[in-house]
Parts: structure tokens; C-alpha cells; sequence
């Protein structure tokens, strides 16, 4: 079997119902020791580590009742703490082989969805003294960070991980796993490429100076679990691509980085590090992908010599040592939004639902005024006279706009300096789409490690490409692109007019507009291609910011007068577009055109329509990262074109970039 073929032939294996108990299903309160040198027969009666014997306390609830108990959805909790542990994460072109050198990604290229990302993980104790652990984890992680506030300068960061997936075979467990084609061997056999063990000894203990290693392998994603959205938006799970840079990165550090413009990006000169762009984003902003290595333990007095200042020795689990490795990713999978409902209709529907729990909330303090106190009494009113006006309400359908939404102006005295008028319609449509690219310099590296890795050639170390790299090596190959290769599609217009002045020829100058919305809150919204222009604007937010502040404050004086509490999936809808963040930033990237008319007779008078080429300057886009357009729970980019014709105001189209 050839080895390039390793991604067709890669296997899922499910775990066994004693092995996802106890990697997945333990909980933080789990006391019971379950190290074992070999599994269980399937005649012998063991208990599932969620069963306690002594279940009779308060802290002891089935993590299958209430999974926020659960080990692997408190890992950010844990205290921490540094053991002498050496660890490294090593990302590989293909898939390592047992006893035979393997070649390391190139820390610059960018993945898709349904590529692989494989590699390998290992641990060495630098110690005098065996180290124990209980649990060995590896796993793909997407994480997204937004300031909390709207002041630039906050440090306060909302985070939250959208992704979280484990490679069964690369965690510890008790037993084997080799899912792949290649044969690897039995646990604790040494490597004779790096004298490595592979796997760990069953009684979890790492010894001194012996280093362990394993192997992973992740497939991934286009799109996340529904679980991931809080109002289960299909368009909020799509993977978005990596974007800004995680501000909590190696210690903080990462946030100091700098885009090196002959470089088009700036990086750590430490593996794993993130690469920052000019992608446009905002501070503390951020998506990011990364391989992570989280080793745990159980309370134990050899760990207390580690301990840091703030650590107390209360705990059931704790974090001997925490590794990410980031790499970039891309999607330009995404699909474009047409058939939902526009985006002033989804705010007017939130407000409706504030309307109707603040009618119901007057009403009952007005039935508490007049006497009314028994609860249940004062439910069977409000139900009786509310929720019946609701099922003889008919529901009105909002017809949805078209899917080529037009953009009405008139062309004054300013235009061409005619006293003529002139209606322009620009129209914005499925085909208003502009390819997504990255810095050139940068691809054009990430295009020669690609390349020499198929090369007889010696490759190039990834380790070499640094902050401090020299692209004269990318120009000696005439094979390389020299210049950006982007899809670029064109602006629709359409000139009418009842006058007698006929142009030749207008003049038409382009803008792009990038479009970043945030908010710490889930957004209950969903940004579609049919939102006009003047939606996306800082006055349409920040009048939308001040009305739901509004509300925000009416909703909770009344339910203080009341002593109700406010559904909580309204409570943070509320929040959300209260707290609702937009800032747009503008880009000369594109010359300007003279565009040619050819009028046309019509029963009104004359109509030239015209395509606006969207052409990018090369020289201004350079060093420009213009990612996909993408929305989650928390972080939206969108974009548009201003288009200016003449000395008139500018007219915006929104447009979706793949």
C-alpha cells in the first residue's frame, strides 16, 4: 500500500462502552480509582465510574443528567499547574509511520475542510522522580474570543470553544488502537527512529527520562454540531475561517505580533505560534484552530512541590501541563443566505416577544394591585386572556425581498455636471461574489513548502520560515504565481433617465467595506445577502443599541415589580442587541474606471445598463488578507462595495466573499 493514500484509507473507530466512560463520561466529582492493567471480562461486574457509592451527598449528580459535571466540559476550570514535563506537538505532511522519519508541516500553510491534520505528541519526565497521571488527552479545538464591552481598550474577553474533538488513539486508555493502515506495534515498544516509547505503561506512572509519544489524525470539519449555536442556526455552524489573533496565545504574547510587510504576516519564532494578518480585525477579536495536548492528574502530595501560589489542594482533578500547537484554516464552503427572513424582521420578532412578556408582566401587576396574590391564580388570567388572543391572531407573512434587491438613487447636478436626472439601480445578487485571498508573499511561501515536499529535492525545514524569512527563494522558481489568482465577478447597473442628455461614459469608483459585528452574547440573528445597504451602518446599530437598552430597563422594573424572572433565552436576546458591537472600516483597493453607456430606447425615456468590473489593485492588495465572509454566535464579517458614480454620494451593496 502506498503511503500517499493514507487519507482514503484512515479508519473511525468507536470506542467500547468502558473506554467512553472513561476517557468521556467522568465526572469532576468522580473518586473512584479505575487504573487497570486490562480491561474487564464482559462476565465481571464493574462499576461505571459515574456510579458513587457514597451517592448520598449533595455533589454527587450523574454526569448524564447534568453534563456541565462532566471532566471534559470543566477543563478551563481547572487549576493548573507546571510539572517537570516536556512536551511537544509535531504536525507532519503525512501520516507518521512507526520507525520511519516523517517530514513537518510547513507552519504557513492553510487547511480546508476535509483535510487531514496528522502528527504526533510526546512527553518527557526531566525529572529525578516518576510522575503519575490519570488522564491523556489530544484533541482539534476552534476557539473564538470577543471583547466583552464595546470599548476597544478593554481587556475583558469573552471565549468560547465552538469545537472540541478527540482522537480516540491518541488519548490514553487502556488498550490499543491503531486505526490506521499501517502497522504500528503494541504499546511501550521504542521507536527505533527516535527511541521514543509508544504509549504509556498501564499503570499511567512516567518514568525519568524515558519520553512517550502518540500518534493523531484529524478530518477537518466544514460545519460543527447544533450544539454549538444556542438558538440552533444552521448558519451560525459553519467553521469560520482563523481570524485575528488568539489574545491569550502564548501567555499574551501573541497579541504583540505585527504584520512584517514584506512578509504579508508576522509570527513567534516558537513552534505553534499563530500568524497574524491584516484580515481587519478588531482587538480581541479572534478565531483560532489549534492540536492540544491537556495531561491531568489526581490529588496527589508529589504534586504539591509544583504548586503555584494560588493553588489549593481542593480539587479532583488538575491540569499537570496544557499544549496548543495553532494552525491556519479556511472555508470558502460556506453557502450563501437567501431564503430566510430579513434581518429587520428577525429584530422586529424579538421585539414582539418583549412586547408580549411586558404586556403580561403589566397586567399582572396590575391584578397584585387590585388583590390578586395567589400565583397560580394570577397564571390562569394572564394564559386565559393573552395566550388565547394569540391563537385567534392570524400570523402575517412578511413577503421576503427578492434575491437581486436594487438600490435606488437620483443623479443630480453633480453628475457629470448635468442639470439631467438620473435613477441608478445597482443590483445584488448571488452572482455579487468576490473570491477570497490571502497576502501574496505569504502564499507564495506556503506555496514553495508545498512544493518541496514533493520535490526529490532536500526540503525546506519548516523551522527556517520565520518572522525574519527572505522571499528571494520563492522568485528563483518560474513554476510559483506571481501575482494573486482571485474569481472576480461584476456590479450590475442600470442607468435611467427622461432627459434628453445622454452620457457617453460615467466615471465609477469602488470601495470595499469590511463589516465586523460582535457581541458576547449569542446573536439571535442571522445576516443574509437580501440586507439592504443602509442597514449596516454605526447609526442603525447604535439606534438599535439604544432601543433595546430601553427594553432592558423596562423589562427589569417589571419583573422586580412583579418578582417574575425573565426567560432567559429572552433575557440574553435582549443583552445581545443591547451590547451589539459593528465597526466598519473602508479600503481604496480598487482604481478607478470610466464605465461606457449604450442607451436604449424604453416608454419612459432611455436605460443604459452597464457591468462594473470588480478589479482589485494588485499593489494595494498585496499584503491584504480578505477571508471568506462567515457568522457565528458571536462574531459576523461581512462586506460591502461603495460605489460612487461621479461626485454623487456613495450608494453600498452588500456583497458575499468565498
Amino acid at each position: 500500500m502506498e503511503n500517499d493514500n493514507e487519507n482514503d484509507f484512515y479508519e473511525d473507530v468507536l470506542p467500547s462502552f468502558e473506554m467512553h466512560n472513561f476517557m468521556f463520561n467522568r465526572s469532576i466529582y468522580d473518586t473512584e480509582d479505575i487504573r487497570q492493567s486490562s480491561l474487564p471480562q464482559y462476565d465481571e461486574l464493574r462499576s461505571c465510574p459515574n456510579a458513587q457509592a457514597a451517592a448520598t451527598t449533595e455533589e454527587q449528580f450523574s454526569p448524564l443528567e447534568r453534563p456541565e459535571l462532566l471532566v471534559l466540559n470543566n477543563l478551563e476550570s481547572l487549576q493548573t499547574i507546571s510539572l517537570p514535563l516536556k512536551v511537544s506537538i509535531t504536525m507532519t505532511k503525512k501520516f507518521p509511520v512507526f520507525g520511519q522519519p516523517y517530514e513537518e508541516e510547513s507552519p504557513l500553510r492553510c487547511f480546508q475542510p476535509g483535510e487531514m491534520v496528522m502528527g504526533w505528541v510526546s512527553v518527557e519526565n526531566t525529572s529525578q522522580e516518576p510522575i503519575p497521571f490519570e488522564m491523556f488527552l489530544v484533541s482539534l479545538e476552534g476557539n473564538i474570543t470577543v471583547p466583552i464591552s464595546g470599548d476597544r481598550t478593554s481587556a475583558k474577553l469573552h471565549q468560547r470553544t465552538f469545537l472540541r474533538t478527540y482522537d480516540i488513539s491518541a488519548c490514553y486508555h487502556h488498550g490499543s488502537i491503531n486505526p490506521t493502515p499501517f502497522v504500528i506495534s503494541r504499546c511501550m515498544m521504542v521507536d527505533p527512529f527516535d527511541h521514543a516509547n509508544f504509549g504509556f505503561p498501564p499503570d499511567q506512572m512516567l518514568l525519568p527520562g524515558v519520553t512517550h509519544k502518540k500518534f493523531f489524525a484529524f478530518r477537518l470539519p466544514n460545519h460543527v454540531l447544533d450544539t454549538a449555536c444556542d438558538h440552533e442556526l444552521v448558519e451560525h455552524l459553519y467553521c469560520p475561517p482563523t481570524y485575528g489573533v488568539d489574545p491569550v496565545a502564548h501567555g499574551g504574547k501573541a497579541l504583540e505580533l505585527r504584520v512584517n510587510e514584506a512578509l504579508g504576516y508576522g509570527r513567534l519564532d516558537a513552534k505553534g505560534s499563530p500568524i497574524v494578518t491584516n484580515d481587519s480585525n478588531d482587538r480581541g477579536q479572534s478565531v483560532s484552530y489549534s492540536i492540544n495536548l491537556r495531561i491531568l492528574g489526581r490529588p496527589l502530595d508529589s504534586y504539591k512541590k509544583f504548586y503555584k501560589q494560588d493553588t489549593t489542594h481542593d480539587y479532583k482533578f488538575i491540569v499537570l501541563k496544557d499544549m496548543s500547537h495553532q494552525f491556519r484554516f479556511t472555508n470558502r464552503e460556506i453557502p450563501e443566505v437567501y431564503d430566510i427572513s430579513s434581518l429587520q424582521s428577525q429584530v422586529e420578532k424579538v421585539e414582539s416577544e418583549i412586547n408580549d412578556l411586558m404586556a403580561k408582566l403589566e397586567e399582572r401587576g396590575r391584578l397584585i394591585e387590585i388583590g390578586v396574590t395567589d400565583p397560580k391564580e394570577l397564571d390562569r388570567i394572564i394564559a386565559d386572556k393573552y395566550d388565547a388572543k394569540k391563537t385567534i391572531e392570524p400570523a402575517i407573512n412578511q413577503p421576503l425581498p427578492p434575491p437581486s434587491a436594487a438600490h435606488k438613487v437620483k443623479l443630480g447636478k453633480r453628475f457629470l455636471k448635468s442639470d439631467a436626472d438620473f435613477e441608478v439601480l445597482i443590483g445584488s445578487d448571488p452572482t455579487t461574489t468576490v473570491s477570497s485571498f490571502g497576502p501574496e508573499p505569504l502564499e507564495r511561501i506556503a506555496l514553495l513548502h508545498s512544493k518541496s515536499s514533493t520535490s526529490s529535492k532536500a526540503s525546506v525545514s519548516s523551522r527556517q520560515v520565520s518572522r525574519n524569512s527572505s522571499l528571494f527563494d520563492a522568485t528563483s522558481d518560474p513554476t510559483l504565481p506571481t501575482e494573486v489568482d482571485s474569481e472576480l465577478h461584476n456590479l450590475s447597473i442600470s442607468l435611467r433617465t427622461s432627459e434628453g442628455y445622454l452620457p457617453h461614459n460615467v466615471s465609477v469608483k469602488l470601495t470595499l467595506k469590511v463589516i465586523n459585528i460582535h457581541s458576547s452574547y449569542a446573536i439571535p440573528l442571522v445576516f443574509n445577502q437580501n440586507v439592504p445597504g443602509d442597514f449596516y451602518s454605526p447609526q442603525a446599530f447604535l439606534k438599535m443599541n439604544r432601543k433595546f437598552e430601553h427594553y432592558l430597563q423596562q423589562l427589569r422594573d417589571l419583573a422586580s415589580k412583579t418578582d417574575q424572572r425573565v426567560p432567559k433565552r429572552l433575557y440574553e436576546n435582549l443583552l445581545c442587541l443591547n451590547g451589539l458591537r459593528y465597526r466598519e472600516k473602508n479600503y481604496e483597493f480598487f482604481e478607478k474606471q470610466q464605465i461606457q453607456l449604450e442607451w436604449n430606447k424604453t416608454d419612459s425615456g432611455h436605460e443604459a445598463i452597464a457591468q462594473i468590473p470588480v478589479l482589485f489593485s494588485k499593489d494595494k492588495v498585496r499584503t491584504y488578507n480578505l477571508l471568506p465572509s462567515f457568522q457565528n454566535c458571536y462574531l459576523v464579517r461581512q462586506y460591502m462595495i461603495g460605489v460612487k458614480i461621479g461626485n454623487n454620494e456613495t450608494i453600498n451593496v452588500p456583497i458575499r466573499v468565498t
